[in-house]
């Protein structure tokens, strides 16, 4: 548990925000204008000196290294992994998939904790994520692939930009993620509590109760879960400082917009630290969704297990969609047809 004092600005913004309201700056604005004589047209010309910008957090990141084993393998290994894993890659430069853990380049201390936790082998989508998100790149998931195999593919990733809570006084998450549903946010959260703890890994699941409760906040931890609709309004209240985010996280991306959080996602990664990295996952890649995750996605990986929704329904079709829950009616009601 961090103290007040590990929740305050960086020293640097503190001295900056002295200095703005030290004692000499405080006379001076209490004393009558009177006082002393100002020059001619310096009441006309004085402007008030405009506040310094904040400097945004130092992210310490691990450089990534390909393995021996990666290098050597050959296109047509990795043409044999694609078909077999139904892999479809988007993106320039994508790095080789790694098969193992132990190919990630990761320190050892941190590969020795993950493998404890989840094993040496990945899943598909890790295999090219996992390299996307160490090699600082955006990572796009696409496929109906289980809850695990997402998280897996960024957990690592995230243990390691925690290297910047050892290195700097500057407290606050470093990954956020935002899920189309409050069942989502519990199972996620449960995820990372069982998991990440084992990593040194504490998050917060926020939810609509608990988004006012300022001293869940006063609390150090790594990965701040939620809604968009509850972090909106955490968002706007101010209880943590977002710019420690290296990590912003959208799971479920076709729910999200298609319950119109477009806009409110904007406004939230805007302030996010500025070499942010994006993960997004979604089962479809309709247009609308497409873009919108390309608006805020720099030089994506885009990996896509499995056959995917890409086309909207032509004009005028729609489909309609029926839950019966007494079998007798239902059959009634195919017989009609």
């Amino acid at each position: 548990m961090a103290d007040e004092e590990g929740m305050r600005e960086p020293p640097s913004e503190r001295h900056a925000d002295m200095d703005a309201d030290s004692d000499s700056n405080i006379e001076a604005a209490a004393s009558p204008v009177a006082d002393a004589p100002a020059a001619e047209g310096d009441s006309q010309t004085s402007e008030k000196p405009e506040p310094a910008e904040k400097e945004p957090v130092v992210i310490v990141k691990v450089p990534y290294s390909e393995h021996s084993d990666v290098t050597a393998r050959t296109e047509e290994q990795i043409e044999e992994f694609q078909t077999k894993h139904k892999v479809k890659i988007e993106g320039e430069g994508v790095s080789k998939p790694i098969l193992k853990l132990e190919e990630a380049g990761l320190p050892d201390e941190f590969v020795n904790k993950i493998k404890d936790v989840l094993g040496s082998s990945l899943p598909a989508l890790a295999s090219y994520g996992l390299p996307a998100l160490l090699n600082n790149r955006d990572f796009i998931g696409l496929g109906d692939s289980s809850m695990s195999e997402k998280v897996i593919s960024f957990l690592p990733s995230v243990v390691m930009h925690c290297q910047r809570n050892m290195k700097t006084d500057s407290k606050g998450p470093v990954a956020l993620l935002l899920a189309s549903s409050c069942r989502q946010v519990r199972d996620i959260y449960k995820y990372f509590r069982d998991t990440g703890r084992s990593l040194d890994l504490e998050s917060l699941e926020i939810s609509e109760e608990t988004s006012n409760d300022r001293e869940d906040f006063q609390a150090e931890f790594h990965v701040a879960i939620s809604t968009v609709t509850t972090m909106q309004k955490v968002h706007t209240s101010g209880h943590f400082d977002f710019g420690t985010i290296s990590v912003a996280i959208l799971y479920g991306v076709d729910e999200l917009f298609d319950g119109n959080h477009a806009e409110a996602i904007g406004q939230i990664l805007k302030d996010v630290h500025p070499e942010r990295q994006l993960v997004a996952f979604s089962r479809s890649w309709l247009p609308d969704v497409r873009k919108a995750v390309l608006a805020l996605a720099k030089n994506p990986v885009i990996v896509q297990i499995g056959d995917v929704e890409t086309a909207p329904l032509p004009s005028g079709v729609t489909i309609d969609v029926r839950v019966m829950d007494d079998e007798s009616a239902k059959k009634k009601e195919l017989s009609s047809w």
